[in-house]
């Protein structure tokens, strides 16, 4: 609630992401957030996905919530009804139109008419299941969005989405303008009293005495009472906590008792959030790597990688065979590495590195992770893709990572030297590669250079000579072409 409460000039982020497995609670959470809000007069539109008559069509979002501020505002309904009557296919723009024009707009011609307030200045819309509706396409395409209406909004508006941590959702909250306006919330099932807490620590603790290499070397009273109370007061119910921290001292050749003491004096909490404790000790784990910076690249690779194993990122790299799974060994606690696979053994981990105000100076930019990726594969393909498959699979991943990536001089010298031509002559099926190619002209056209149109005309002119052997009943003329992929 302190997240909605603020004053609206102190607001930091305006979407709450609100994310855990299934039945772990997060529709009710968000009911009681918005029952609360309306307690404290603060309006609330939602679009309840699991429960609401329209289903998982996206296309009902908009159309929802303006029936709920239309019942909230008196005479808001005359402004919607011209805005429909001005464009009879409102309904089918997309998100960013129809909350413009059905909602902003109204709303600011309703307070210069004084039908409401000048001074009311909040409202939160909540959407609840994200990952219900459609696709993941549309799924993500909301989340941008939202994003845009943010930036541009005359009103002080809150979001709050709830969902499943996909993999699509966790990327696209993690794009830079949307990662700087959005708090993560991780909710799960893994919370305990204090007294079950302190069991499940004493359990772990005896485990760990009888198992660990230095064990002959713990007092038969360790840990003590107080050493105990102290750890599950910085657990706060959280199970994850405990297990990690016990899963650390197992895997770790330091003298527990020792390693512990480290533990807990390497940190001091001075900004309290529900997460502070987990953090630090996410934190110190990271820090007991013998190659952070090499480890922390391997963990954004497994977040943002997209298409690519273990075996292609060692060879992506240039590392020798089994450089992975030596990197990753000292992070047992956290992440393991077996059959050609990196696993997070929690979502509150990526959670912990995708946020800049949890994992501090750790965070690593998206918009730069992906510039690297996208460089390291276009060298693949100049090295190697022009004379052995599949060309089709590495064109996949630099797309995958072109489309998220900063905007750098380096990935503008290698769009420079990209043939899109010979990508395309050498791979199959051309029917499909031709929609990768489209999506590399438009990736090209949507990044932040001063020549990106002269960029994406350079390469369409490449294209089109072979493009039209292939399909000259659809690829007649290069304007043809052009408007194809322009779309």
């Amino acid at each position: 609630m302190n997240w909605v409460c603020c004053d609206p000039a102190e607001l930091i982020a305006s979407i709450l992401w609100l994310h855990g497995p299934p039945g772990s609670g997060k529709s009710s959470f968000a009911r009681t957030i918005a029952m609360r809000c309306e307690d404290s007069g603060i309006f609330v539109a939602s679009f309840f996905l699991h429960t609401d008559p329209a289903g998982t069509n996206a296309g009902y979002l908009v159309a929802t919530l303006v029936n709920q501020f239309t019942r909230h505002f008196p005479g808001l309904s005359t402004f919607i009804s011209r805005a429909i009557e001005g464009d009879p296919f409102i309904f089918g723009r997309s998100l960013e139109v129809q909350f413009r024009r059905l909602i902003f707009e109204p709303m600011s011609l309703l307070r210069e008419d004084n039908l409401i307030s000048r001074d009311f200045s909040l409202s939160l819309v909540v959407i609840d299941g994200l990952d219900q509706c459609d696709n993941n396409t549309v799924q993500s395409n909301i989340i941008h969005d939202i994003a845009n209406i943010l930036q541009n909004c005359p009103m002080s508006i809150l979001f709050l989405i709830t969902s499943c941590a996909h993999p699509h959702l966790t990327v696209a909250f993690s794009t830079r303008n949307i990662s700087k306006m959005t708090v993560r919330l991780p909710i799960d099932d893994m919370y305990l009293p204090h007294d079950r807490i302190r069991v499940m620590l004493n359990d772990g603790m005896s485990n760990l005495k009888s198992t660990h290499s230095k064990k002959d070397e713990l007092a038969p009273s360790w840990p003590p009472a107080d050493l105990v109370h102290q750890l599950v007061k910085r657990a706060s119910g959280h199970v994850l906590y405990v297990s990690t921290m016990i899963k650390h001292l197992s895997h770790s050749l330091e003298h527990p008792a020792k390693h512990l003491d480290i533990l807990l004096e390497s940190h001091t909490v001075h900004n309290y959030h529900p997460f502070s404790e987990l953090d630090a000790l996410y934190s110190h784990i990271l820090s007991t790597s013998s190659d952070v910076q090499r480890a922390l690249f391997l963990l954004h690779h497994k977040i943002y990688g997209g298409f690519s194993s273990v075996h292609d990122f060692e060879s992506l790299m240039y590392m020798e065979v089994g450089s992975v799974q030596h990197i990753l060994s000292e992070l047992k606690a956290v992440v393991t590495c077996d059959n050609d696979t990196i696993t997070l053994h929690h979502s509150s981990f990526a959670d912990f590195l995708l946020d800049p105000s949890r994992c501090g100076p750790l965070h690593m930019d998206p918009g730069d992770i992906h510039a690297r990726f996208a460089r390291m594969w276009f060298e693949q393909i100049r090295n190697f893709g022009y004379d052995r498959p599949p060309v089709r699979y590495r064109v996949k991943c630099l797309l995958h990572h072109l489309k998220h990536a900063n905007a750098t001089a380096e990935i503008h010298a290698d769009i420079v030297k990209f043939r899109a031509n010979v990508a395309f002559e050498l791979s199959s099926p051309k029917v499909v590669t031709v929609t990768q190619m489209s999506d590399f002209l438009g990736a090209i056209r949507h990044m932040d250079f001063e020549d990106s149109h002269e960029l994406y005309i350079a390469h369409l002119r490449m294209m089109h000579p072979i493009v039209q052997v292939y399909f000259p009943e659809y690829y007649t003329s290069f304007s043809r072409l052009h408007l194809i992929t322009y779309v």
